[in-house]
């Protein structure tokens, strides 16, 4: 984000003063940075981390750092959240709703192994086990034309055993659908209303690739952290609101080059890039580690270095 982008982000809807924070939460500590454009003043709060209320961290950084929300114009946060949800394995009980014959796709993947010649090479645990993984009875060609109608009673008469199974996250992924999305939205339609307040994904929002398991793998990923990002996000955003806060709520997104509004980052109409903060904390930590730079002007040149214990990486070494 260029500095007017940010400059335009922090005057809506009526961002008090106009400070600046953006806030980092580690393992250990939770670091605040308040940017006052009026001034040029640029300061720092830390504070313990809250493991059990995360928020809490925030706010009490945001509180050493001498300002508070209703003052602040704009709010910046990474989160490791979707990786530490990936690398726990502690998400949304999942299934994958998947084209006929093709249920077993996601747990072959491909034929190559990253270790060809070590005789105890395990693959990974899928997100999603057998038991929750459901045939759909259609087909498309390759160019999107229907080849065999959407059984859309045996979806319904699916979604019945996902309500038994408590599947709390739904994967969906349909043969060439990146040409022909309809029986997938159409599935998700089904889901949505067999299923409300179930968190629901579909593989050609995510990824247009023409192969199966790398969408598989892709929508399963999105699903399966899909409602602990939002919970998380959700609840940051009401207790800022709650404390006053008026301004953007921004989240940065993998690559580090952007962030997103948090009402479009929560909205349904782009609901998948969810999936895009798994690794953004650290990516998007070295984008807005110049503060000065990106809050007060261009920047032609930069290294950025940075050293230190990641609560999901261990100690890394990573430069921009």
């Amino acid at each position: 984000m260029r500095k007017t982008e940010y400059e335009n982000l922090a005057s809506q809807n009526g961002g008090g003063s106009g400070i600046r924070l953006a806030a980092d939460i580690g393992g250990t500590f939770t670091d605040i940075a308040a940017f006052d454009p009026t001034d040029g003043s640029l300061v720092f709060g830390k504070t313990l981390s809250t493991p059990d209320s995360l928020i809490d961290g925030i706010a009490n950084g945001v509180d050493k750092a001498g300002t508070a929300f209703p003052d602040a114009g704009l709010f910046l946060h990474g989160s490791t959240v979707a990786i530490n949800t990936m690398l726990e394995r502690t998400g949304a009980r999942t299934a994958l709703l998947i084209t006929e014959g093709f249920r077993d796709i996601y747990e072959i993947g491909r034929v190559n192994r990253p270790d060809a010649y070590n005789l105890f090479f395990q693959k990974h645990e899928p997100l999603v086990e057998r038991a929750l993984r459901f045939e759909v009875t259609e087909r498309l060609y390759a160019e999107g034309e229907v080849y065999k109608p959407l059984d859309e009673d045996g979806v319904r008469e699916t979604c019945v055993r996902l309500r038994e199974e408590g599947v709390e996250a739904v994967a969906i992924l349909l043969l060439h659908c990146y040409a022909n999305p309809a029986h997938e939205l159409r599935v998700r339609e089904i889901v949505e209303e067999e299923l409300p307040g179930a968190f629901v994904s579909t593989s050609h929002e995510l990824s247009q690739e023409y192969r199966e398991f790398e969408r598989c793998s892709t929508v399963v990923a999105n699903a399966y952290i899909g409602p602990k990002v939002k919970s998380y996000i959700a609840g940051i955003d009401d207790r800022i609101r709650a404390d006053g806060f008026g301004g953007s709520f921004l989240v940065p997104v993998t690559g580090g080059e952007n962030a997103v509004e948090i009402a479009l980052f929560m909205g349904l109409e782009i609901y998948p890039f969810r999936f895009a903060i798994i690794a953004a904390n650290g990516l998007g930590g070295k984008r807005i580690a110049p503060t000065r730079g990106v809050f007060e002007g261009e920047l032609d040149h930069l290294l950025i270095d940075d050293i230190g214990v990641c609560q999901n990486q261990g100690t890394a070494y990573q430069v921009a």
